[in-house]
């Protein structure tokens, strides 16, 4: 939660990875069919969050 107001407060959400996206509260849902039966499923993926701010801030993490 981002306790600016405004533009500042505006956060959009960008993922590396099309199998999965960030919804507008900042949680994470799956866009594609994930594979359950394959054991060694692994999905790591960054995901950026930047505000609507002049000038824009930003930050990322691994997923």
């Amino acid at each position: 939660m981002d306790a600016d107001s405004g533009a500042n407060a505006e956060i959009e959400y960008l993922v590396s990875d099309e199998h999965f996206a960030v919804d507008t509260n900042g949680i994470i849902v799956n866009n594609k069919q994930l594979d359950a039966d394959n054991n060694n499923a692994y999905y790591e993926f960054m995901v950026t969050a930047k505000d609507k701010g002049e000038p824009s801030k930003s930050g990322q993490a691994t997923v």
